[in-house]
């Protein structure tokens, strides 16, 4: 019996992570960072309008689809070494109350609470 590494393989090549990734696809067909500078229009459109690639790169700025509440997100929140200020704590803690349970991560939140 062939072991399963004896199998010829592709040689690695972005054509190949492309086929094989479709959030790679996502990102080269359009920056993800820019979709930030998008969401007025977004927000304009309704959710049932957002088209789900758009859902998905939402989530490069912590935005996720908050399932199975439609048209609602998740915002998770990093904190870089764990070191935040007193005040940056304070506006995290108003977001949550705002416009979540009072936790983190803040959800359910509506798309147009991320502006």
């Amino acid at each position: 019996m062939a072991s399963a590494s004896a199998r010829p393989r592709e040689p690695a090549s972005w054509e190949l992570v492309l086929k094989r990734n479709p959030v790679e696809r996502l990102k080269l067909e359009k920056a993800p960072l820019g979709i930030r500078d998008e969401l007025p229009a977004l927000i304009a459109m309704g959710y049932e309008n957002v088209p789900e690639e758009d859902v998905v790169r939402l989530q490069w700025w912590g935005l996720y689809h908050d399932k199975p509440k439609i048209g609602t997100f998740m915002l998770r929140i990093k904190i870089a070494s764990g070191i935040l200020t007193p005040a940056k704590l304070r506006a995290i803690g108003e977001v949550s109350n705002r416009y979540g349970r009072g936790d983190a991560p803040v959800h359910p939140a509506p798309l147009a609470a991320t502006r």
